[in-house]
């Protein structure tokens, strides 16, 4: 696993190494760690794919962090972004770039811990799949390619990043299909969203980060949107 550290103060870059590597130790985790002192020196990084997470400081001379992780998921990086801050104030424009999280400093072994083992649950669930049946094929759909669900009569849209896939099953069969996975939300008669990849909530639907619209059903509205946002808290808080 490769981690990267940017930090544009060298003495905090030093302690967050120390940490993720005694950590990485004391998991057992092979882990590669390389500094940044600059989110311009990041971002002139050739590859920042090959990071799975990024701990990335939130106030730096020149390019922020959180411009820094605009940037970053503007070319399609995917990973884990933990960000970094003298000030829990700013934590909750996290969610603007899907941060898995943020750590206060002075960061100490245990808060780490707890971000690093949150981001490994995200990688997990990342790498999740299930395998339905469209036009005679077995398709397998990685979790997060999917938008939302959609039944239709006797089948189920998956409507995915790379467009729309139809099988011929039953929403019961779906359910045991993603038992475990707390993700999909039911917004509205016979429709599944993804939480994981709503960008905004709007009065009368969710707005995706493909920028399309999801229904929320009028009757018991506001307890969908609460649903969301206890979804949201607690995946920022848990380890």
């Amino acid at each position: 696993m490769e981690i990267a550290i940017v930090d544009d103060m060298e003495l905090e870059r030093l302690h967050m190494e120390r940490l993720v590597r005694s950590w990485g130790q004391a998991e057992g985790e092979e882990v590669g760690i390389t500094l940044f002192d600059s989110g311009e020196a990041f971002l002139e990084e050739s590859r920042p794919s090959r990071f799975s997470i990024v701990l990335l400081d939130l106030f730096m001379k020149g390019i922020n962090g959180m411009e820094t992780a605009r940037e970053l998921r503007r070319r399609g990086y995917s990973g884990q972004l933990v960000f970094v801050t003298g000030s829990d104030a700013y934590a909750i424009r996290g969610y603007e770039v899907d941060a898995a999280n943020y750590l206060l400093k002075p960061v100490n072994a245990a808060s780490l811990e707890q971000a690093l083992r949150h981001c490994l649950t995200r990688l997990g669930k990342d790498r999740a799949a299930i395998t339905v049946t469209s036009n005679r094929s077995a398709i397998s759909i990685p979790l997060q390619k999917i938008l939302w669900i959609e039944s239709q009569r006797n089948a189920l849209i998956f409507h995915t990043d790379g467009g729309a896939i139809k099988s011929y099953m039953t929403i019961e069969s779906l359910s045991r299909m993603l038992e475990g996975y707390g993700q999909f939300l039911c917004c509205c008669k016979g429709i599944l969203v993804n939480m994981d990849r709503i960008a905004s909530v709007g009065e009368e639907d969710f707005v995706m980060d493909s920028n399309e619209h999801v229904p929320i059903r009028k009757r018991g509205a506001g307890q969908i949107k609460r649903d969301y946002l206890h979804y949201l808290f607690s995946q920022g808080q848990s380890g």
